[in-house]
């Protein structure tokens, strides 16, 4: 899966283009699927992504509006859903 599928699956979207998903989530669509996350350290945007299935479904829906425009959260949330995959 890619990065697009894997955080349509997340927020629980049966499908759609990166451009919606993208204009939903607050990011911009190139940076969203080819750049790589700022900071990967502890306490970092993406390092909270990482923990996106820990949280109940209802705080997920809340963490959309919270993270909106963070790309590195979504990157974050991208690869956690890639792990579970595995």
């Amino acid at each position: 899966m890619n990065r697009t599928q894997l955080v349509m699956k997340a927020i629980g979207w049966q499908g759609g283009t990166v451009h919606a998903l993208c204009a939903h989530l607050g990011i911009d669509v190139q940076e969203f699927l080819y750049s790589q996350p700022r900071h990967t350290c502890t306490g970092s945007s993406y390092n909270s992504g990482l923990y996106w299935n820990t949280n109940s479904p209802e705080h997920q829906k809340k963490l959309q509006e919270v993270y909106r425009g963070n790309k590195d959260y979504w990157l974050g949330v991208a690869r956690c859903m890639e792990m579970l995959e595995k």
